[in-house]
């Protein structure tokens, strides 16, 4: 936690701040542009100060300093390195190195947020619906899916997609009862159309 005295302060002021035109040169070295320099010699004397309760007093605050500058470099520079490389990537070879869950996350983002907010037993209740009333079910509230979408998505009558909707909610409503009043719901909600 940054709590530093007044006289922590000051020495810092006096050993560390006293090193920035030094620490500026060895930045423009590392980094051969001095806007990233002067970004990588900012953040240094921030990681510094945060850090300055750890320092020995008698140390060599050049050492030091100049040392948290070269570490902050190359983790910057590896975590460039590693999006550039995955920028250059094939689509295929990205696909093959991401979990399925991970593109499944990110072909569809919205419905794994709501999923994470669903119980478990909700989702376990969902799993056990039939295909089409589960398809139904998703695209209408985890999609927010017209009627008329759903009916061009699925390829049923509009009529068919409203009694599959129907069921379904009342499928869920039944199954989920006993869940309800383990949690304290008294009175089920009807789900919103």
């Amino acid at each position: 936690m940054l709590n530093p005295t007044s006289q922590e302060t000051g020495t810092f002021e006096q050993t560390v701040l006293s090193l920035r035109p030094e620490l500026l040169a060895a930045a423009m070295r590392y980094t051969h542009n001095e806007r990233d320099a002067e970004d990588l010699v900012q953040e240094t004397l921030l990681k510094a100060f945060a850090a300055w309760h750890t320092f020995v007093p008698g140390g060599s605050a050049r050492s030091w300093c100049h040392r948290i500058l070269r570490n902050t470099f190359i983790t910057g520079y590896r975590r460039r390195v590693t999006e550039v490389r995955a920028a250059q990537q094939e689509p295929e070879e990205l696909r093959r190195l991401t979990s399925a869950a991970s593109r499944r996350a990110a072909e569809d983002p919205e419905s794994c947020v709501i999923r994470g907010q669903l119980g478990d037993e909700v989702l376990l209740a969902m799993r056990e619906l039939s295909g089409e009333f589960r398809e139904v079910l998703e695209l209408h509230y985890m999609h927010g899916r017209s009627y008329r979408d759903i009916s061009r998505i699925t390829r049923s009558p509009m009529g068919t997609v409203m009694s599959r909707l129907h069921r379904a909610r009342r499928t869920l409503r039944k199954t989920l009862l006993d869940y309800a009043g383990r949690e304290g719901i008294t009175a089920a909600a009807p789900l919103a159309a």
